[in-house]
Order: C-alpha cells, then structure tokens, then sequence
C-alpha cells in the first residue's frame, strides 16, 4: 500500500514538474522554433549563388561576404541533402553554417530533382548511382579547395549522411565528416 501511495505521489510530482516546465518554454522570453534557438545575431553577412561544379550539375553556393579577419582562408563544407534533394531547408542551413565563418557547397545529387514526400524520394533514391555519387561530392571538394577553403568537411542528414561517409571513405582528404 506505501508502494502504491509513494508511486501516485511521484507521477503527481513528475506531471508538476511537466507542467511547470511546459509553461517556462511558452513564455514570451522563450525559443519558439529550431530557427529561434540557431539565430546567431552577430552572424557574418553571406553571399550566396547557385554554381556549376561537377557536369551539368549545379550547387548551392555561400560564403562569408567579408575576407577573414586577420587574414587567412576560411574552412569548406561539402553539405549533402537528404532524400528529398536539395530543398529550401538545405539552403537555409547553408546560408547559416556560412554566416559561422564557412565556405559551403550543398550539392545536388539529384540532378534537381526535390521531392515533397517519401513517395517521391524513394524514386529519387531508388535511381541514386552511388559512383556518381562520389565523383559529384570529390567534384565539390574540389570546387572548394579552388575557392582557397583552408581544411575540408563534409556533412550529411540521413541519405546525406551516408553520401558523408561515402566521401569520406573515397580517398578525399577531409579534415572532419559529420
């Protein structure tokens, strides 16, 4: 019978505290979204442009508007999009990681496909080649280490991860894969 009371009491304790902590997160001072908690106000501006790197495929490309402070280069991403292709969300993520002091390159691996949903990406994936794949991503490094990136990254979400690990795997020099 303690057993019983001392449980009631915790779930009683652990719903307040729920509760408590749902309310402090709604309150006005409080992050609302993803977006709210990533802006950086003291983010550099960036230019951004949509570039030709590997044949007839054209990528999402950012950079820091100013030259490096002290001089000096600033590190490339070789930012790889998830199944859906390379969507406005790829972009925005770009435009941020480059707003950190970055060079970045979203590829395309989807020869502009973007797909709306998981019907849609299982066709853009199911005609993946992996081989091409890999040249596509050595073609960004590539293309980053020409606009003078002082170490390389690659990083990936989901599809994108393993495309990561696929370059990382290739034989291209990387300093980082995410």
């Amino acid at each position: 019978m303690r057993a019983l009371i001392f449980i009631g009491a915790l779930l009683i304790a652990i719903a307040g505290i729920w509760i408590w902590y749902d309310k402090q997160m709604t309150e006005d001072n409080a992050p609302q979204n993803t977006n709210d908690l990533m802006r950086n106000d003291n983010a550099l501006e960036v230019d951004a442009s949509e570039v030709e790197y590997f044949a007839g495929t054209k990528g999402y490309y950012v950079r820091p508007k100013n030259p490096r402070a002290g001089g000096g280069n600033y590190p490339g991403v070789v930012m790889i999009h998830e199944n859906r292709g390379l969507r406005p969300e790829i972009k925005t993520a770009a435009e941020t990681l480059a707003g950190e002091g970055y060079l970045v390159l979203a590829v395309d691996l989807f020869a502009g496909g973007v797909a709306e949903d998981q019907t849609g990406a299982r066709a853009l994936t199911e005609n993946f080649k992996q081989e091409i794949g890999v040249k596509n991503m050595q073609a960004a490094a590539d293309y980053l280490k020409a606009q003078g990136a002082s170490k390389l990254a690659s990083l990936g979400w989901c599809f994108g991860g393993r495309q990561s690990l696929a370059l990382a795997t290739s034989g291209t020099p990387l300093d980082a894969t995410i």
